[in-house]
């Protein structure tokens, strides 16, 4: 009987030595398909910083930190690759939110003093000079990128078992020239990877790439944006988490980043449970215009920067300012939160305080956000208010308004 006890024992640790041998090989074969996606790039995220007075602007996310990767499409269409798809997503991991905003691919821009389309500047310039572009053009800093090509972005999504998606219209079209025949009917329903690009690359609507309309933007881009969504809650089910090998593989062939190996597993483990997450998206807002013989979509600037300073940053300073009204004199408040605005801040709120008239201006708030409150006192001429150091009950740093500041 302990013979039989023995070899019993003895084979339940040949088992479990096997297990970890093939976990061991399994994890070894996942890193070094990691290490294959990653481009050594000299690239470093920059953000140009506002100096006044010799005081130099908090960080963007001093306060509020964000990561902001590039997404890139690329399509090898008549042997040249273009990134056709361009979506900036920005992930706030400690408040579980993120942000898109899609770049249509027929963007104005300028490269080094020459008019180009944005979907050109890759295969013109690389991928360096691709970020700084998108980088300059939100001004906000691009921290990682990620290219895929179109035939890997198939097999990927094969790998996962399809995309539920709800197909809006009859999607019928041909392209002979890139061999692309879609044929879609409407309704909700599995894609498989053939079909889930077919969806993402119809233009034949009347939309093309995007659209302005009363009800918002529509076009392939629009579709482009629900069907990350649908990627999203997709790749995030448990049940998924299995087909992680078969998916390293797929994506030796079809990805490149400048990401690490340990970034991506840190990134793929957040985005399995980005559930929670709330997401919204955006379309950088323009109008169409033709010039010369060429048609481009031209950015609205200010609306972007609003959309921007809203949605991936905590305004142009990386902090919010509140206004509690102590002077008495609501007029007072009103001019002080545009002067606010006007200057790139975040205005979080204007709260009146009616039971006290105060008569001097003070600032409250923790001190992590001395930098931010140097750079307000500068900018609004506060250089002699009180700091009060301790939780702001409106926004990062509020400011309460007393009579000092009606006639300034």
């Amino acid at each position: 009987m302990k013979n039989v006890k023995k070899t019993s024992l003895r084979i339940i640790g040949y088992v479990s030595l096997a297990f970890l041998l093939i976990a061991a090989a399994l994890a070894l074969t996942i890193y070094l398909t990691l290490v294959s996606l990653n481009d050594d790039s000299s690239w470093v995220a920059s953000q140009r910083r506002d100096v006044l007075e010799d005081v130099e602007a908090p960080g963007v996310y001093q306060y509020h930190e964000r990561t902001n990767f590039l997404v890139l499409g690329a399509d090898k269409a008549g042997g040249v690759e273009r990134t056709d798809v361009m979506i900036v997503v920005s992930v706030d991991e400690k408040r579980a939110n993120a942000a898109l905003i899609s770049i249509p691919r027929d963007s104005k821009v300028t490269v080094k003093g020459r008019t180009e389309k944005i979907n050109a500047v890759f295969p013109n310039h690389g991928i360096i000079t691709t970020m700084q572009v998108v980088q300059d053009l939100l001004n906000i800093p691009i921290h990682y990128y990620i290219k895929m090509d179109f035939e890997g972005f198939e097999k990927i999504i094969d790998t996962l078992g399809g995309v539920i998606i709800d197909v809006e219209m009859p999607m019928v079209y041909d392209d002979y020239s890139q061999n692309l025949h879609i044929r879609l009917m409407p309704g909700r329903q599995r894609l498989n990877g053939k079909e889930s690009l077919h969806y993402v690359r119809y233009r034949g609507d009347g939309f093309g790439d995007v659209t302005a309309t009363n009800s918002g933007y529509v076009g392939r881009v629009a579709r482009q944006q629900k069907f990350i969504e649908a990627l999203v809650n997709e790749a995030s089910r448990p049940s998924n988490l299995g087909k992680l090998p078969a998916l390293t593989t797929q994506l030796k062939d079809a990805v490149r980043t400048n990401l690490t190996p340990a970034e991506m597993l840190k990134w793929a483990t957040l985005a399995q449970s980005s559930r929670g997450f709330q997401i919204k998206s955006f379309v950088a807002p323009g109008r169409p215009e033709t010039i010369g013989d060429a048609s481009y979509w031209v950015i609205d600037e200010k609306q972007l920067a609003e959309i921007v300073n809203e949605y991936f940053t905590v305004g142009r300073y990386g902090f919010s300012v509140g206004i509690m009204n102590g002077s008495g004199n609501l007029d007072a408040a009103r001019k002080f939160a545009e002067e606010l605005r006007e200057k790139g801040f975040k205005v979080s709120g204007v709260s009146e305080v009616k039971d006290y008239q105060y008569q001097y201006t003070v600032i409250q708030a923790r001190e992590e956000f001395a930098d931010a409150i140097e750079w307000l006192k500068v900018n609004l001429g506060l250089g002699d208010k009180e700091w009060i150091k301790a939780d702001s009950p409106l926004g990062d740093v509020t400011i309460l308004l007393g009579r000092d500041m009606i006639n300034r």
